[in-house]
């Protein structure tokens, strides 16, 4: 049984065609009001749309978007901190990611450091099912 919904599969599909020659992670941002899907890739631009690159987000102690370079254990060269990057850009507490593949141990381990108090984010991938991330900046 799939994970993906045959609407979430053609985004995905389509967020791949966009970045081409891309081998990275490829994710779909789904903004809770209704805009349009936005398109995002793993490295250091997130794509066109927003990402780390954008700015926006808080560095330092306390939050898992690092100040060192980028690298593989650098939440802010992943999917799915661009995603959340485009949460704090955007203004929104919520959204679902679709990505094309499982979230790796870092992102696991340090995404929810990424948001602040309050957001969360769905993150869903066909190999991996559902993920509901939410912020461990508490009250």
């Amino acid at each position: 049984m799939a994970i993906l919904d045959v609407r979430q599969a053609q985004l995905l599909k389509q967020a791949k065609l966009f970045f081409v020659n891309h081998d990275g992670a490829v994710g779909v941002l789904i903004p809770p009001t209704g805009e349009a899907p936005i398109f995002l890739k793993s490295g250091i631009n997130g794509g066109p749309w927003g990402g780390t690159h954008r700015g926006g987000i808080p560095r330092g102690n306390g939050w898992a978007f690092t100040q060192g370079g980028p690298s593989q254990g650098n939440t802010a060269t992943h999917v799915e901190g661009h995603a959340v990057a485009v949460l704090w850009q955007r203004e929104f507490k919520n959204a679902v990611l679709l990505v094309d593949r499982p979230m790796c141990k870092i992102c696991e381990r340090d995404l929810p450091q990424t948001m602040k108090k309050g957001m969360e984010i769905t993150v869903i991938s066909e190999e991996e099912g559902v993920t509901l991330v939410q912020s461990s900046h508490g009250s």
